[in-house]
């Protein structure tokens, strides 16, 4: 190759790193000037926060050009990367040895390890066992220079117990399962190491790397992570004519909220706190220390994430006793009026998140109606509103009377409840279940999915920071296997769009799938309806289910504005004309009608009337080889 045909000059008296430099391709180069700016920045540290260095300046010297490295010090956007690279590198070498020293813990697997010199640099790695994982562009420069025995051109040995590589693009692979070939044992805790690669992946390919990492990981695992970009930084690069090619650009607090979403718990350490502690001044990189649920807390930062605090401030008593054990959480108690943290949170809300609110306490409310054995938990929506919803706010919506919206939104969650776990019940693993339009759904965290459920949520992704944020405050620890956001627009569901995106978040359409469409249809045309159950139907394999909500009557629109309110829905139409839809679109349709289910629930005439419009449906006879489809 290239790579080799240009190191072999490395033996030769009188060459360059000149020669050297020009065989190689742009993301050799990359790593290299990474390795350049660790040696660089290491003299901006304090003593006490140094690393050693000698492997990366051998690195460099070998391969970097003189003039290369100069432009280091004459490039104003080029100045600040060594600092960048200095402290981010002793803040996670930090967190990797408390792994390590204190924890005990003997695997370290780094993703996207690039030009990563831990193997041979850290002596505390003794008896660690490592794992690298990356595409393979730079392995054989590493291995020309590094792990050539008798030929290597450094002479460097490894610090580790062993060092195993495993080529893989972190886009699209089936990582524990590579992982376990490659000899890694998924039943001991494990360092992750995700070190300058989530803005890389695209949004949906990051949030399956946290859930698939979440999936390998035994309890007591850390994942230490270095945050995207923001858009302050690119724009700030682009500023000095540097171009950045990252896929993602988001605030550290939003990849704290995804992180929480896949399962872990996170401490996020700022920018400002890294530049506090190691007494500089410039770009950082904010880090992200997670860890997976039931073990003991990651080592204390400076200060946790702000909008994690400010929920947990928000939060009741026994909200903020739940994080702490969450094994064991209490029915929440209600906020106590004029709390300041949940007005912050409210003032900044969208009118979106404020609506997916209002139906998360129609549904906290709803759970009261229903009689013993058929109760949901209350406490998923209790933290929502209770974390996000003024009290004054909350009693404004219950004073108008006993809304509409409280029984209709009881007996639709306990009954999508008991079909959900039904059909995913009934299904050969791997289990797989898609909530379309998830909005503030915390089924994720609430009901117990039978072992290996994988959970994808599509929406469009404006409540999704919220909820995750909260659910991780509060403690509640995922219960299914995985959870993937994935982030899409559900009125575009044409030409396999849908399928498309979850099949990049690991769906798999060979396999048997639950499918939940609940308070959704009626926001959609009918042209963006009929195109939503077609994607559906083509997405799901033979043999599974769609569970769905009807949009509202024309008698509930009715209702609704005589009583002052008006719905924004843009279908309206009668279940049984909902029904041929469904089935002109290939479903096969059981329609169980509000009467049936005001029996089963025990509720009076007015929320029958409820349960009809929202959940009325048609029988219809199953036709061979059609999926399985129940309307309510």
């Amino acid at each position: 190759s290239p790579v080799l045909e240009g190191l072999e000059v490395l033996a030769m008296p009188g060459t360059s790193t000149d020669e050297i430099w020009s065989e190689l391709t742009d993301v050799e180069r990359t790593g290299l000037t990474s390795a350049a700016c660790r040696v660089y920045g290491r003299a901006l540290l304090a003593t006490e926060h140094q690393y050693d260095v000698v492997v990366d300046e051998s690195l460099v010297a070998a391969c970097v050009p003189a003039s290369v490295l100069a432009e280091y010090g004459t490039d104003k956007a080029k100045e600040a990367v060594p600092c960048i690279m200095a402290v981010r590198t002793a803040e996670l070498d930090h967190h990797i040895k408390f792994a390590v020293m204190e924890e005990g813990i003997k695997q370290l697997v780094i993703l996207g390890a690039g030009l990563d010199t831990r193997a041979w640099r850290l002596p505390w790695l003794t008896g660690v066992k490592v794992w690298e994982v990356d595409s393979g562009s730079v392995e054989p420069l590493k291995q020309k220079l590094l792990l050539g025995g008798n030929s290597s051109k450094l002479k460097a040995s490894l610090a580790c117990a062993s060092r195993t590589f495993i080529k893989a693009d972190l886009e699209q692979v089936a990582l524990p399962a590579m992982l376990t070939a490659a000899g890694y044992d998924a039943s001991k805790p494990t360092v992750f190491l995700v070190e300058g690669l989530i803005g890389y992946l695209s949004y949906n390919q990051g949030n399956v790397l946290f859930a698939q990492l979440h999936a390998a990981a035994a309890p007591g695992s850390f994942l230490i992570a270095s945050a995207p970009p923001n858009l302050a930084m690119r724009e700030g690069c682009a500023k000095h004519g540097v171009q950045t090619h990252h896929q993602v650009y988001e605030e550290p607090e939003q990849t704290e909220a995804r992180l929480l979403a896949a399962g872990w718990t996170c401490r996020l350490i700022s920018a400002a706190d890294q530049c506090a502690k190691y007494q500089v001044e410039g770009m950082v990189s904010p880090l992200l220390i997670c860890r997976r649920p039931h073990g003991p807390p990651p080592p204390a930062a400076t200060t946790a994430a702000k909008t994690t605090a400010a929920l947990l401030a928000a939060a009741p008593t026994s909200a903020r006793a739940a994080a702490a054990t969450p094994a064991s959480v209490p029915a929440p108690t209600p906020v106590p009026a004029g709390n300041s943290a949940a007005d912050a949170v409210w003032a900044g809300l969208t009118d979106v998140e404020r609506t997916a609110l209002q139906v998360s306490l129609y549904r906290l409310k709803g759970a009261e109606l229903l009689k013993e054995g058929q109760r949901y938990d209350p406490r998923y929506d209790a933290a929502l509103t209770d974390m996000c919803m003024p009290k004054a706010r909350q009693d404004d919506l219950l004073s108008l009377g006993p809304p509409l919206g409280i029984p209709m939104m009881a007996i639709r969650t306990a009954e999508i409840d008991h079909q959900m776990l039904s059909a995913v019940n009934s299904e050969p693993q791997p289990r797989q279940v898609v909530i379309l339009g998830a909005g503030l759904d915390p089924r994720a965290w609430r009901l117990a999915w039978p072992a290996g459920t994988s959970l994808f949520e599509v929406d469009t992704g404006s409540v999704e920071a919220m909820k995750s944020r909260v659910m991780g405050a509060a403690g509640f620890p995922l219960q299914a296997a995985s959870r993937a956001h994935i982030s899409f627009d559900l009125s575009q569901c044409s030409e396999g769009r849908l399928q498309a995106a979850l099949s990049s978040a690991g769906y798999s359409p060979s396999l048997p799938s639950v499918w939940l469409c609940e308070g959704l249809i009626g926001y959609l045309t009918l042209d963006a309806g009929q195109a939503l159950m077609q994607a559906a139907y083509d997405a799901a394999y033979e043999g599974s289910t769609l569970v769905m909500t009807a949009p509202p009557t024309a008698w509930m629109k009715k209702q609704a504005e005589e009583a002052g309110r008006k719905l924004h829905h843009v279908t309206i139409e009668e279940p049984k004309d909902l029904v041929k839809r469904l089935r002109s679109a290939g479903w096969s349709c059981h329609l169980n009608t509000g009467p049936a289910l005001a029996r089963k629930y025990g509720v009076d005439k007015y929320h029958q009337a409820q349960v009809v419009c929202r959940k009325g449906a048609q029988h219809g006879g199953r036709r061979s080889g059609m999926r399985r489809c129940s309307i309510m």
